[in-house]
């Protein structure tokens, strides 16, 4: 988490994948640092708990959605397109 959050300056990714139980930050942390630097990046997170409220947290921290493993590649990577899709600008 670190690491990334130093990068991404130099390298703006187009979604960020991040599981809630990473080590070092969290993947909620992380996200809450994309917010306070304003990095305009969509994150999918991922997490095998069953935290009824990790959703909203989530959702709060301005995540884009919540993953629960297992899940399957294709949700992985529709959940993926979707919050790409999401931050494009839309067109005039």
């Amino acid at each position: 988490g670190k690491d990334f959050l130093a990068a991404i300056d130099e390298f703006r990714p187009d979604c960020a994948l991040l599981d809630i139980h990473m080590p070092g930050l969290t993947g909620l942390q992380v996200q809450h640092q994309l917010q306070a630097q304003h990095a305009q990046v969509p994150a999918v997170l991922i997490t095998a708990s069953e935290d009824a409220d990790m959703r909203v947290r989530v959702h709060d921290a301005g995540g884009f959605c919540l993953l629960r493993k297992p899940f399957s590649s294709l949700e992985l990577l529709s959940s993926i397109e979707a919050a790409m899709r999401a931050s494009r600008p839309s067109a005039p």
